[in-house]
């Protein structure tokens, strides 16, 4: 049983092995210590044999001390840094969770996962239950089975982190991903003040399971009708949350192609439907980001100089405006205006168009994640990694790196064109350092570092973009 009394028996167990390592090291000496004892009984103990004793004796002893870290490894219960270890609260020690807490969770029979488009499923659980279980029953359900592109399970949790979506790895087990991050929201929620007690919030709907795209294939075979719709509706989300960088006009155009995919042509004398969030505006009731422009899309008249200053002194940090009542009805009002002009136009050609707009974008189809770049004193600290699945790094200024097929690019945060682009075969190696910084060296001895929360999850994807470049070329 996950939890406190399972964190209890994890101890015993480890405890159990360094005991075990320790006899073997003790074994092994007095092996040594006696083979040693009868070769030289009658002779002389030269130097280099006292030597070679002492080498035999440390091999011997770090055989055995190290034996309980890797049966630790062997039986996977060494954590990875993934949306599990990820809400740890303390980096290397046993999180402490509630037993009314835990007793409730390991009850539950079922889980609900968003698949996009409005689309929760529930899935029946049981404490055997793995990630990777819950992935394939929703391949099926959604007709995915031999889908091109490789799909997970995330977790989505605004409240303790922002607008980026963590990986769970396969062999995680259900109930304890809900676990940990129920466990860390009552954490989260305790350091506000008596008048938030945990006990009394809904947990669940502080955070969600997320069934999205995890790596984009490069094949050019047709995909199915299925995994074209899930695609349509990764982007949607994407723009929703403002993983893709795009104008005033562009998201006033993609909210009424979306409108006429879902609800078909505008009825006269219309309002935006409340039921349907079609514009990031209606969610976040900030401004566009690097878009100074009205936010009908309208002209080069830009808004007042409040509304301008959008970063934080010289680290350029930045910060999303608050969206004036005004400034909302001129929005709807554009959006509505749009959505009629797309009168007679079909669901297949208003989804087709929506795609094609979100393409514009050359880093699209892209993972984003938040990252800080820490190496680079001429750019922003918050940044984006892309690579035709983009990765959103945070760097003190904006900045946005994106992993794709083609390469790794480097983007001002919201920012559609790169400051570097880096082709694959130019890229010489990359991994975690220290303090969970990722480096990647490129052609020229060039270096780029930044830190992410997902490190294990761009490094696979980059070694799988890059893997896939040198078995084509």
């Amino acid at each position: 049983m996950w939890g406190y009394k399972h964190s209890h028996a994890r101890a015993g167990n480890i405890v159990i092995r360094a005991s075990v390592g320790l006899v073997i090291a003790l074994l092994t000496l007095s092996v040594v210590v006696a083979g040693w004892e009868q070769t030289n009984s009658n002779s002389a103990r030269p130097a280099t044999d006292v030597f070679l004793l002492a080498v035999a004796v440390l091999i011997g002893m770090s055989i055995g001390l190290a034996l309980p870290f890797f049966l630790e490894l062997a039986r996977c219960d060494i954590p990875s840094y993934d949306a599990t270890s990820a809400a740890s609260q303390q980096p290397g020690s046993a999180p402490k969770y509630r037993e009314e807490l835990v007793d409730e969770i390991m009850s539950r029979e079922f889980v609900r996962v968003n698949c996009l488009g409005n689309r929760d499923f529930e899935i029946q659980i049981n404490q055997k239950t793995t990630v990777a279980d819950v992935v394939k029953e929703l391949k099926g359900m959604l007709d995915l089975t031999d889908a091109a592109h490789d799909y997970c399970l995330f977790v989505r949790c605004s409240v303790l982190n922002g607008q980026g979506d963590l990986r769970f790895e396969d062999k995680t087990l259900v109930h304890r991903a809900m676990l940990i991050w129920e466990n860390r929201l009552e954490l989260h929620f305790s350091k506000k003040g008596p008048k938030f007690q945990a006990q009394d919030i809904d947990l669940t709907e502080h955070y969600s399971f997320v069934f999205n795209v995890f790596a984009f294939s490069r094949s050019k075979e047709k995909i199915s009708f299925a995994e074209y719709d899930f695609h349509y509706e990764n982007a949607v989300d994407a723009v929703l949350r403002r993983r893709i960088p795009c104008s005033n006009k562009d998201l006033v155009e993609l909210a009424a192609l979306r409108l006429q995919s879902l609800l078909g042509d505008c009825p006269s004398h219309a309002k935006l439907p409340s039921t349907h969030k079609v514009h990031p505006a209606q969610i976040d009731h900030s401004y566009t980001p690097l878009d100074t422009s009205p936010l009908d899309g309208s002209g080069p008249k830009t808004l007042p100089k409040a509304v301008k200053k959008r970063y934080n002194g010289k680290t350029r940090a930045f910060v999303l405006t608050k969206i004036s009542h005004a400034d909302m009805e001129l929005m709807e009002k554009a959006i509505l205006s749009a959505w009629t002009s797309f009168k007679g136009v079909s669901t297949e050609s208003a989804t087709h168009q929506y795609m094609e707009l979100v393409k514009q974008w050359a880093v699209y189809p892209c993972a984003v994640y938040d990252v800080t770049q820490t190496r680079n004193l001429d750019w922003p600290t918050e940044c984006w990694v892309s690579r035709h699945i983009v990765f959103h790094l945070k760097v003190d200024p904006p900045l946005q790196v994106c992993v794709r097929y083609s390469g790794l690019s480097v983007h001002e945060r919201h920012n559609r064109v790169p400051l570097a682009t880096y082709p694959n075969k130019s890229i010489k190696s990359f991994g975690a350092l220290v303090s969970r910084t990722f480096k990647v060296e490129v052609e020229g001895g060039q270096i780029v570092e930044f830190i992410p929360k997902q490190v294990q999850e761009i490094a696979r994807l980059m070694n799988r973009y890059i893997s896939n470049v040198q078995v084509r070329s």
